[in-house]
């Protein structure tokens, strides 16, 4: 990857570009470059293994779900990655073969929709968020779950494979903002990790 950038960048160096926007180019085609590798290797294993739109939807509601109320976020890039594509491409696999009373999904996924409405948003540590940002964050996230819950019930009655799979995303994002939390815990920051 890196091998990658350095000769994209030699190929805009010619129009002498100054340092700082060659860190800029680089970070930025770094990231471009493990997402289009990311979801590659996502679209293969789904391809190979069937369940696409079962995949798509979980997928989809969980990366609106990481992006609206946090959850965990690894240290290093390797782990990142194999923790993403097991969580987004082979953990949705081994779910949708799991058969659940609709009753007793629908119990489960209001129950984790209602713990991530009233659970505080965690944020990446490496971000630095502002007062007015994060009130704006805590807003849509609860409008975003509020239509993540509409759509769901629609899913439910109309095919409960599709419903099954908004309910996993909701509890795998559950249990990911838990992570976060009980590992802050126990490094006594306990009040770092979550919006204020």
């Amino acid at each position: 990857m890196e091998n990658i950038v350095d000769y994209i960048l030699k190929k805009m160096n010619k129009n002498n570009y100054i340092p700082q926007d060659i860190n800029l180019f680089k970070y930025g085609l770094n990231i471009f470059i493990r997402y289009i590798i990311f979801f590659l290797t996502i679209f293969f294993i789904t391809s190979f293994c069937g369940n696409f739109i079962n995949v798509l939807l979980f997928d989809f509601t969980l990366i609106v779900l990481r992006f609206h109320c946090g959850g965990y976020h690894s240290e290093n890039i390797y782990t990142c990655f194999f923790l993403s594509v097991f969580a987004m491409a082979v953990l949705p696999q081994i779910l949708v073969r799991i058969n659940i009373n609709k009753v007793i999904n629908f119990f489960i996924t209001e129950l984790f929709i209602m713990l991530q409405i009233i659970k505080k948003p965690i944020k990446n540590i490496k971000k630095i968020y502002d007062k007015q940002f994060i009130k704006k964050m805590k807003i849509r996230k609860t409008i975003i779950l509020v239509i993540i819950n509409i759509i769901y019930l629609f899913l439910l009655y109309y095919d409960c494979n599709l419903g099954k799979m908004v309910t996993y995303a909701c509890g795998i994002n559950y249990f990911s903002m838990l992570n976060v939390i009980i590992l802050k815990w126990k490094g006594d920051n306990k009040d770092v990790c979550v919006f204020r």
